[in-house]
């Protein structure tokens, strides 16, 4: 099969990013059911964040030299993700949020 590898990737792009929105979508739910989403918002965020980063720069794999050219789309949303995952709060301050929400909910 000619070009397997892209193939390959575009899948495991396009199921990481269905696994974003459907977290999304089911954290949503429980908001809008008046559920506390304090943990599942930042598990969102930090889910979220990470997966498209990696989705981003697998586009840029694909996309080579041209990837990276200034102003192109895929070098423009690359560069866009990084600066989200520090504006939406670090991994590491998601990480303590879950953290403090799961021995907080399981009374440890």
């Amino acid at each position: 099969m000619r070009f397997q590898a892209i193939q390959h990737m575009l899948a495991d792009m396009a199921s990481s990013l269905f696994a974003c929105e459907s977290m999304v979508l089911a954290a949503a739910r429980r908001a809008d059911a008046g559920s506390d989403v304090r943990m599942e918002a930042s598990m969102c965020k930090l889910f979220v964040s990470e997966a498209c980063f990696q989705i981003a720069d697998k586009a840029v794999q694909i996309h080579g030299n041209v990837g990276v050219t200034k102003n192109h789309p895929v070098e423009f949303i690359f560069r866009r993700l990084r600066l989200y995952r520090i504006v939406t709060g670090t991994s590491e301050i998601q990480r303590n949020t879950i953290a403090k929400e799961i021995l907080q909910r399981h009374g440890s």
